[in-house]
């Protein structure tokens, strides 16, 4: 199909010989838009739905050679590999952004098909693009909260693991789960629950650094993955956000008697000490800081415990 991004002479057969009118209605069909340079780089036609696209009024570019538009604010950033009339072309089609709609661009070599002109031809991506976003967004988003979800926070581990393994900067892990979550469910309802895990997302959030990664698991439960920082000092961080919680007074299992609490197990360190393994490093971090959430939860809820990686396998451990 035309415009998929080959650029020799063939790729433009179909358009050999044709009047202006008709190339505009090719192009139009196809949700497109072009310019026509002459043999001697001049621009000579610019097609009436990508003058509308990008503003380029025919009076003002026609007779003028491609280079200038290397001098188009909007343009000449990301075409310019393209408007060189004695250059190479680039492999493939270019991208970029005109009044804030996004495009791809292809063009032909000079070609007697043309005679003896280019043809840069342009497709409009913007509908794709937010889609294709959208997409991005949703695959590492968790629906109800907005945090990430499970998968973003595996790959974001993945990445602060691997770093940390490298490099020897201490990385900390916090598993947070809400106290008794059920019992909210059961006097609120799932609607208004539901409004309360959003507010729980929002006060995480807010209490940490724009290189950390808050997501949700599922259900009442949480994490915090927190780059170079040690496990003490993520021990503390834990801690304010068991604080700052409390403070939000979020509806609790006891009603009016007590707002929202959660427990917190906390684990991390320098990881070059630790044998590493891909997925096993990461799967031990991991569980070091679920047996600490489990030594929290058994020594009464609304605290915070710091695990030990050299102790996971033997169990949950506390401090």
């Amino acid at each position: 199909m035309l415009f998929e991004g080959e650029t020799g002479e063939g790729h433009w057969e179909g358009l050999a010989a044709m009047g202006w009118e008709s190339l505009e209605g090719i192009l139009r069909a196809l949700g497109a838009g072009g310019i026509l340079f002459g043999q001697e780089g001049a621009i000579r036609w610019i097609s009436p739905g990508l003058s509308e696209w990008w503003g380029l009024e025919p009076a003002q570019w026609l007779g003028h050679p491609m280079e200038a538009l290397k001098a188009h604010p909007e343009l000449g950033p990301w075409l310019a590999p393209m408007l060189d009339s004695d250059g190479a072309l680039p492999e493939g089609p270019l991208y970029g952004e005109v009044r804030g709609r996004w495009f791809r661009a292809v063009r032909s070599g000079f070609s007697r098909r043309f005679q003896g002109g280019a043809l840069l031809g342009v497709v409009e991506l913007t509908l794709e693009k937010r889609r294709l976003e959208h997409l991005e967004r949703a695959a590492h988003r968790d629906e109800l909260t907005g945090l990430s979800n499970r998968r973003c926070f595996r790959e974001r581990l993945r990445a602060a693991v691997q770093g940390a393994s490298r490099h020897g900067f201490p990385v900390t892990l916090a598993y947070l789960d809400l106290d008794d979550f059920k019992k909210v469910n059961d006097r609120l309802g799932h609607i208004a629950g539901d409004g309360v895990l959003r507010d729980v997302g929002q006060v995480l959030t807010g209490c940490v650094r724009r290189t950390d990664t808050v997501a949700r698991l599922g259900g009442e439960g949480f994490v915090a993955l927190f780059p170079h920082m040690e496990p003490e000092m993520g021990r503390r961080k834990a801690e304010a956000l068991r604080k700052a919680l409390i403070r939000e007074g979020l509806p609790g299992p006891e009603g009016p008697d007590g707002p929202l609490t959660m427990s917190i197990g906390v684990a991390g360190g320098h990881l070059p000490g630790v044998r590493p393994g891909g997925d096993d490093l990461e799967n031990r971090l991991m569980s070091a800081a679920d047996h600490a959430l489990y030594a929290a939860k058994a020594a009464g809820k609304n605290r915070v415990r710091l695990g030990s990686l050299a102790a996971e396998e033997a169990g949950p451990a506390g401090a």
